[in-house]
């Protein structure tokens, strides 16, 4: 919702306006989810997620930067949104970001939680 003033033709008064961005959530949460199956696959562990080192935090970084910019470069070219004159664009590929930035951090930080929630429970779990 804070991206919105970032794109054309998004008045949030607009009904149709917060479907898209309610979508756009269930979208990340979904993007979230399938960086941590591919993980799974790369790291041969449901527990890969588990205290974060450098590695595992570049390839969340990573991966996530990657799927944002082909959403964004899939989007624009289908006319689907369009960014207003103040959104910042990365050169040469002339995508916002926002977004991209958007998608390198949400993953990390959110199995960043994850493991502190996990750690908080296991400890009361060994009392």
């Amino acid at each position: 919702m804070l991206q919105v003033p970032f794109f054309r033709n998004t008045d949030f008064s607009d009904i149709r306006v917060r479907i898209i961005c309610f979508e756009a959530s269930i979208g990340n949460a979904n993007i979230v989810l399938l960086i941590f199956l591919i993980g799974r696959l790369l790291f041969k562990s449901w527990y890969w997620s588990d205290r974060l080192n450098a590695f595992k935090s570049i390839y969340l970084c990573s991966i996530g930067g990657f799927i944002a910019i082909h959403i964004e470069m899939t989007a624009l070219d289908a006319n689907r949104w369009s960014y207003s004159e103040i959104m910042p664009t990365i050169p040469l590929l002339g995508v916002g970001i926002i977004p991209v930035i958007q998608l390198l951090i949400l993953p990390y930080v959110s199995y960043k939680i994850a493991d502190k929630i996990h750690s908080l429970t296991e400890r009361r779990m060994d009392r």
